[in-house]
């Protein structure tokens, strides 16, 4: 009932999904009981925070402003969704980097894990990347932490709780497993957006990169059984195994065009009708990328999901 409400106005057009809502005209009862005790949270308590987050994002390029909120002591943000807990999705997610993987197509990805989880764990494992490099996801109250990568207390500390000695654990790709091992959790490449919730019943499984080799994402519980067995399969026969979730692995060709094609589509992303939770672009293809045209399939998927809109890499 906010004035200039009503379709068509636009006066408060992308507001009032934050707020809790009864339109009288309709019918609808009060249902939120006495408001001078507590109140359950606003629905929209995560928009909003993506709100803070992207305002906050365009306000520290100005080094004035960006000292100045730091001075008062208003970043880190405290965020509205804190309280909005999901205990039916996912919480814990692992990025393995390099100081050189870091773009903005690195920034999406880790984006796309809080859209879907703002109250999640987001980990980069890296031994060349510190906080700094990523400060605009703490400065925006997420739950990102940078984390030092030893290969070989990973091993000891896998040993120790179970696995198996075997010379698999020497092969190049058992550090995302080992992470995972003793982690739990999902494991994600930087060039794989999550396009919707994961599920805490999500089933062990990973699935591979096109053309690299390497996974583009997967998921372990901690200490699961099948993390040896996993490892068994790459290091022999390098195939795909999952059981009940899919996500769609696109060549170069088809990244091109999700990139440059406003004709192009791909069926069934974000869609509640589909198994499929995440899209991975290939690996080169994407790096490489300056432009993604406005309304293409990779602008709806990638840009259209983020947090920190901007326009320095859309092509209108």
């Amino acid at each position: 009932m906010l004035p200039g409400g009503k379709e068509g106005t636009g006066r408060v057009s992308g507001l009032l999904d934050i707020f809790h809502q009864v339109d009288p005209s309709e019918g609808s009862n009060w249902t939120f009981g006495d408001l001078s005790g507590s109140v359950t949270p606003n629905p929209g308590n995560h928009l909003a925070d993506r709100y803070r987050a992207s305002f906050w994002n365009t306000l520290k390029k100005t080094h004035f402003y960006g000292d100045t909120a730091r001075l008062y002591g208003m970043v880190p943000l405290q965020r509205l969704g804190a309280a909005n807990v999901g205990p039916s999705i996912q919480n814990k997610f692992h990025f393995v980097l390099k100081k050189y993987d870091l773009s903005w197509q690195t920034t999406r990805a880790i984006e796309h894990v809080f859209f879907f989880h703002p109250n999640s764990q987001v980990y980069v494992h890296s031994n060349d990347i510190n906080s700094d490099d990523l400060a605009v996801f703490v400065e925006s109250g997420y739950d990102l932490i940078v984390q030092k990568i030893d290969i070989d207390d990973l091993k000891e500390d896998a040993f120790a709780a179970g696995m198996p000695v075997s010379h698999v654990l020497d092969h190049p790709m058992s550090i995302y497993f080992l992470i995972l091992w003793n982690h739990g959790g999902v494991y994600l490449s930087k060039n794989t957006m999550i396009v919707k919730e994961l599920l805490i019943t999500l089933e062990n499984g990973v699935i591979m990169e096109e053309e690299s080799g390497m996974p583009a994402m997967v998921y372990l519980k901690k200490y699961s059984s099948d993390t040896y067995s996993y490892l068994k399969v790459y290091d022999n026969e390098h195939k795909n195994k999952v059981k009940d979730w899919s996500l769609l692995v696109l060549t170069e060709e088809e990244t091109h065009k999700c990139i440059e094609d406003e004709t192009w589509k791909f069926d069934g992303v974000n869609s509640i009708d589909t198994g499929v939770v995440a899209v991975s672009l290939h690996h080169i293809t994407f790096a490489s990328t300056t432009l993604i045209k406005y309304k293409s399939a990779c602008f709806e998927m990638v840009e259209e999901l983020c947090i920190y809109r901007d326009e320095a890499h859309w092509d209108f």
